[in-house]
């Protein structure tokens, strides 16, 4: 029943964000030692080409996935699609984590309305979080520490804002990844390779709307690039506010459509860049 409510909306408009899809669908994460035990130790252990093109095929089934409903409560149904490799057959996986947690915090959040619980936050996993009021004697709002994609000592946090009354989620490739020869390969994949992302942003962060969307979004722009994610950001999210971090060879950028007012704390080893301004 939540897949079915999870994917239901994604359905019933185009299911894709600047041509990124707004669900990872993909088997490659497995692939790439996302959903293992035990990270791949060396590049040998990494899937070949043909293994990803493999996958690829079989991800873009997605399209002939069907949702039925039924009395209000909703059913998937995988299509028929299948993929050989070393003589194994493989059919297609839904992979819920990129929103998962965003639909749990949505769910909760309507509890505490529903209890009239004005303030306080729930966390889910420190990325998506449902903030209301804080109950302090000087200021209603939360002070938002952004985590570091490239942490330093003492520089656990590269950006303050406040925050009250809304939803956040974050997505970045600083938590789940590994190296292998200087390469990172973190947990979330970019669908029009089939490998991990590496865009060169390291990070992304919603605040506003649904969390479900805010985690599917920062999801995307991790998977855009810097040029993609600026337009998506100036073009689609202007009720929202987005930032994300790049590294672009040089040194680190913070481009977001915040206002510079509310933001504080910067870490000096990254360059603010207004969104509007690229």
């Amino acid at each position: 029943i939540v897949i079915g409510y999870m994917l239901y909306p994604a359905r019933k408009k185009n299911h894709r964000v600047n041509h990124i899809p707004w669900y990872d669908i993909v088997m490659m994460l497995a692939g790439f030692g996302g959903a293992a035990e035990k990270f791949p130790s060396d590049s040998s252990e990494l899937p070949n080409d043909e293994v990803i093109e493999k996958y690829n095929l079989l991800s873009a089934s997605f399209a002939d996935l069907s949702l039925e409903e039924r009395d209000g409560r909703y059913f998937t149904v995988k299509p028929s699609a299948s993929v050989e490799i070393g003589g194994v057959s493989y059919s297609l996986k839904l992979d819920l984590g990129g929103v998962g947690k965003g639909y749990a915090v949505d769910k909760v959040n309507a509890l505490m309305d529903g209890r009239g619980i004005n303030y306080g936050y729930f966390s889910f996993g420190e990325s998506s979080i449902a903030f209301k009021k804080f109950n302090g004697k000087e200021t209603d709002a939360y002070t938002l520490g952004l985590s570091n994609p490239r942490y330093a000592p003492n520089r656990g946090e590269y950006m303050h804002t406040k925050v009250k009354d809304v939803c956040i989620s974050t997505s970045g490739d600083n938590v789940k990844y590994y190296e292998i020869d200087g390469v990172r390969y973190c947990h979330i994949i970019d669908p029009t390779t089939g490998k991990p992302v590496q865009t060169g942003i390291m990070s992304a962060t919603v605040i506003g709307g649904s969390a479900a969307e805010a985690d599917a979004l920062t999801t995307a722009l991790m998977a855009m690039g810097r040029e993609k994610a600026c337009e998506f950001i100036k073009t689609s999210l202007k009720d929202r506010k987005a930032v994300f971090t790049y590294d672009n060879g040089e040194f680190y950028e913070i481009v977001t459509n915040i206002p510079k007012q509310e933001l504080s704390n910067i870490d000096d080893r990254y360059t603010l860049i207004s969104v509007a301004e690229q």
